[in-house]
């Protein structure tokens, strides 16, 4: 729905529904690609196709492009997983290679199917995890201030099923 890929960015003050993933920005609501960028006061509900990997909000740095000075603040995202059968992501807010965010006074809210965690060769990492409300990788001093995360349960899938409310992996120096 939005694509950020420049820096200076604010959105500010909308809501939105989303219903069809977007397969060219990673099935992301927003979908970010840029530093000092800015979401206030939005209001999204993602309902999520059948097996589709999608996202609420994902800042997708990389080692080389790291996003830098995220802020989301005073918004609501609630976010429905759909991915119960397959093995693709379905995370709420995802930040990876994103440095100095800062969320704060947001509601987070995820309703998930329980997911076993996919071990990879070196056991489990990013890349593990499908069923994520606020996946933290390779981001550092991210700060998390006055924030409610809220998970549901609305099914169960696996040997082992598993739920990841904050998921923080490789990130040094963060706050919460």
């Amino acid at each position: 729905v939005f694509y950020l890929s420049g820096n200076n960015i604010t959105l500010c003050n909308f809501s939105m529904e989303i219903y069809h993933a977007f397969e060219d920005i990673e099935g992301s609501g927003i979908y970010i690609r840029g530093s000092d960028i800015i979401i206030d006061g939005i209001q999204m509900d993602y309902y999520v196709p059948p097996e589709t990997r999608a996202y609420g909000i994902y800042a997708d740095g990389a080692r080389k492009s790291v996003v830098n000075n995220l802020k989301i603040i005073n918004s609501n995202v609630y976010f429905v997983a759909n991915n119960v059968y397959s093995k693709v992501s379905n995370h709420c807010v995802d930040l990876y290679y994103c440095n100095n965010t800062l969320l704060e006074n947001n509601t987070f809210t995820g309703s998930f199917p329980l997911k076993d965690v996919n071990f990879g060769p070196v056991g489990a990492d990013e890349s593990s995890e499908t069923v994520v409300l606020l996946g933290v990788i390779m981001s550092d001093y991210t700060r998390l201030n006055a924030n409610t995360f809220i998970t549901n349960i609305d099914d169960r899938f696996g040997d082992y099923p598993t739920l990841d409310a904050i998921f923080i992996y490789g990130s040094n120096f963060c706050n919460m």
